[in-house]
This record gives structure tokens, C-alpha cells and sequence, in this order.
């Protein structure tokens, strides 16, 4: 296994990445000046991005709840970004990211990093790379497969609730809509506002 450059990291990669990945995720870390940090969960991202500068290294970050492959898809995500912006001077998620976590993700998938529904979940979702993928209903949901928590099991996918049906989530009960596009609308029965929900959404059907 390669050196572990000093100071990239203060966590062991064999805790979070699937053991195929880490010969090459140790390569790409010391390869560039990088520090690699773990995040508590966030709701609404799984990972960031921030560009050196005034001598400070790239800064990655990434949620610590993640299982394996949904851990390593999320870094070759922000280091998509990271190449981005050294090579094209590119923040968005436009055609030079696109380019590069397509590259990324081929090397990981050639080194048959993935299992079988993985791979073909996400060779599906190169044709037409998301800006994340959770806009990925069928990559979303695979890797969300691999999950190992157990605490909520009674829990389903809002995707799998009926039109009409009610549920709860975050201790608040919903009455499920029509699909706009890529997002269930939903009403709160106690306020009649109407909210969007990802399909994935994990809600308690009542």
C-alpha cells in the first residue's frame, strides 16, 4: 500500500472505502495537496468541495455516515470538482466535471470496485451524470441498498406510498400528491401548505 502522506488525513480510508478503492484513493490524495476531512451527517449533502488558496491546500469533505460505495461515489464527485478547477478553472457542475467523474468513475468500475447492481446503476447514470445522485432515483436507491442501519426498518420509500396515502416524517403528517417531475408534492394535513419530496424520501406510512 502506498505511503500515507502526513497531515492528508486523520482517519483510516480502510474505515470507510471498499478495500479495492484504496490503493487508488491513496495515490490520488498524495498525489495533490489535499486534506481530507469527515463530516458529522448533513441532511442535504453528502459532500464539498473548496479550492486551495493563500497556501492552503484543497479542503474535501465528506459525510462519516456513508456506507462504502456511496462514501468513494461522493469523493470522486469532489474530486471531479478539484480536478475541474486545476485543470479548467471550474466550479460548476458542467461539462469539464462531467468529463472528469466520468474518467473517475470508468478507472473504479475497470478495478471492479462495485458489485454487479452498482455497476449497472451507475454505467446507466454516466449517460446523463446528475449534478448529485440523488437526482438518481434507480443509482439513489441501490446504493441506499447497502445501508447497514437497522433503526428505522418500518420506515418505506415514499416513492412506494400510494397517491393519497398519509405518512409522517420528521414527526409531521403528510398527505401524498402527484408527481412534478423528479419530486412527490406533498400537503401537511395540520397547515394545508404543500411541500416537494424526494421520491427516496424514508417516511412512516399511516
Amino acid at each position: 500500500m502506498p505511503k500515507q502522506t502526513p497531515n492528508k488525513y486523520n482517519f483510516s480510508l480502510s474505515d470507510y472505502l471498499p478495500a479495492k478503492s484504496i490503493d487508488i484513493v491513496q495515490d490520488m490524495i498524495n498525489s495533490t495537496c489535499l486534506k481530507l476531512c469527515l463530516s458529522s451527517p448533513r441532511k442535504t449533502i453528502q459532500g464539498t468541495y473548496k479550492r486551495a488558496s493563500k497556501g492552503k491546500p484543497h479542503i474535501i469533505t465528506v459525510n462519516e455516515d456513508l456506507n462504502s460505495y456511496t462514501f468513494l461515489i461522493t469523493l470522486l464527485h469532489e474530486f471531479a470538482h478539484l480536478y475541474a478547477w486545476e485543470i479548467n478553472r471550474s466550479l460548476r457542475h458542467g461539462m469539464e466535471w462531467k468529463n472528469h467523474f466520468s474518467v473517475l468513475l470508468h478507472r473504479f468500475i475497470e478495478q471492479e470496485v462495485f458489485p454487479e447492481d452498482i455497476k449497472q446503476a451507475l454505467l446507466q447514470h454516466m449517460k446523463n451524470i446528475k449534478s448529485s445522485d440523488a437526482k438518481d432515483v434507480n443509482l439513489s436507491r441501490v446504493l441506499q441498498s447497502y445501508d447497514t442501519q437497522k433503526e428505522h426498518s418500518k420506515e418505506v420509500y415514499l416513492m412506494d406510498l400510494d397517491e393519497k396515502s398519509e405518512f409522517v416524517y420528521n414527526n409531521r403528517c403528510f398527505i401524498k400528491k402527484q408527481l412534478l417531475r423528479t419530486y412527490f408534492l406533498c400537503t401537511e394535513i395540520q397547515t394545508k401548505r404543500n411541500y416537494r419530496f424526494h421520491p427516496l424520501a424514508k417516511v412512516l406510512e399511516v
